[in-house]
């Protein structure tokens, strides 16, 4: 198994598509009907802005042979400055710590592990 290495990056939070936006209202202007703060950005979306992280971190194979096990537990919103980092798990490193939050509040929005090879 490969080591993970340490690795970040950063992306602002774009709008979501028209397609995704009128299959949902939460990802539009109605998320304040819902008591969010704005449109809500698909989780499909700030999952891939951390990509990149991931690769840096594991590996182009990866894409074929890696897992991911992530939760997001707090929103994302359009505009929201993210910074995604993914450390080495300090008891195996096979296995990479990945964390994705919002600059301006320090907001969680997504965490897990990312490792290569058969997943948990």
């Amino acid at each position: 198994m490969s080591k993970i290495i340490r690795s970040e990056c950063s992306k602002v939070a774009l709008p979501d598509p028209p397609e995704v936006v009128n299959a949902n209202p939460i990802h539009d202007e109605k998320a304040g009907g819902y008591g969010y703060a704005g449109p809500i950005v698909a989780g499909i979306h700030t999952y891939g802005w951390m990509v990149p992280a991931i690769l840096d971190a594991a590996g182009d194979s990866w894409l074929s042979h890696g897992w991911a096990d992530i939760k997001c537990p707090r929103p994302v919103f359009t505009g929201d400055e993210l910074h995604t980092e993914v450390i080495p798990d300090p008891s195996d490193s096979g296995v990479g710590i990945i964390t994705q939050r919002a600059v301006s509040d320090n907001r969680v929005t997504i965490e897990g592990t990312i490792g290569l090879g058969d997943g948990p």
